[in-house]
């Protein structure tokens, strides 16, 4: 067995791979609303794809590059956004996905629906709409509970494993809290302590912002951007008090009832993630 010692940023990482392949380490850019975005090889090209926590599906491409790549249809998927926007898309099957040296195989695509991001928008900004992403698709949680997942936002690192390597990590050493999380039709679903009560999230690195859906009683609000918005003077993660935490109002749509709202990068940017989906932890520093 041999033994290699990945820095990541300031994080010293001790990775036990039981042969001599490395891991695969990913830059990630982001656009201008804080969307993480990284390369993935399909057929031999590289496509520049958000990496989105929030979405149920593997992978999600636009018509136009889905039409280039060889693949069986899957008949059709169904998709709906946080406005309760449905849509009916086709889904197929590639034989192989990689991730610089990680390969994975027989993973399902979905078409992306051509207005999908632009309904879901939550506010309109001039800039950010000319500097947002112009990639093509998009990896969700479904590709990534495959592997053994590190995403150092600070660092503007991603780290790929796949399980078979023998991955481990020592969360003690790396300072990080421990969350049990349950992997549910919506995404990964944490417990956080507010001054509003103990609520259910969704972590989702394709929001933007931090949400609740249901609005506080007798509560005084701000507004940013069209949405009402108060600070909690906790937000309380295993045990963890991250401090004050801007909080926006948004009904989402009734098919997300089993959720109280969604936490978004203006948060998840701040922290180091190691996502174990066997264990169904979330370590986060």
């Amino acid at each position: 067995m041999n033994k290699f010692i990945l820095l990541i940023g300031s994080i010293l990482i001790v990775l036990f791979i039981y042969n001599s392949q490395k891991p695969a380490i990913h830059k990630i850019n982001f656009d201008a609303c804080n969307a993480p975005i990284i390369e993935l090889a399909l057929d031999g090209n590289n496509y520049s794809m958000k990496l989105d926590l929030g979405a149920k599906t593997s992978l999600s491409i636009y018509q136009e590059e889905l039409d280039k790549l060889k693949k069986k249809n899957y008949g059709s998927t169904h998709w709906v956004d946080v406005k309760g926007n449905k849509y009916t898309t086709q889904r197929y099957l590639l034989p192989k996905v990689k991730l610089h040296n990680v390969s994975l195989y027989d993973v399902f695509i979905e078409e992306e629906p051509p207005c999908f991001s632009d309904n879901a928008k939550l506010w309109e900004d001039e800039e950010d709409a000319l500097n947002a992403y112009k990639g093509v698709g998009r990896i969700g949680y479904l590709l990534l509970k495959r592997m053994h997942v590190i995403l150092d936002f600070p660092n503007a690192q991603a780290l790929f494993c796949e399980k078979s390597r023998g991955f481990s990590i020592n969360p003690i050493s790396l300072q990080a809290v421990a969350i049990p999380f349950e992997l549910s039709s919506y995404g990964i679903v944490v417990l956080v302590k507010t001054d509003f009560g103990e609520k259910r999230f969704l972590i989702d690195t394709g929001s933007t912002i931090t949400l609740l859906r249901e609005k506080p009683e007798n509560a005084l609000f701000l507004q940013k951007n069209g949405l009402d918005v108060l600070t909690s003077s906790k937000f309380v993660i295993a045990g963890k008090d991250f401090g004050n935490k801007e909080l926006f109002f948004f009904e989402l749509s009734p098919q997300f009832n089993g959720i109280d709202g969604i936490i978004g990068m203006d948060f998840l940017k701040q922290h180091m993630l190691f996502l174990d989906f066997e264990k169904n932890i979330l370590y986060l520093k």
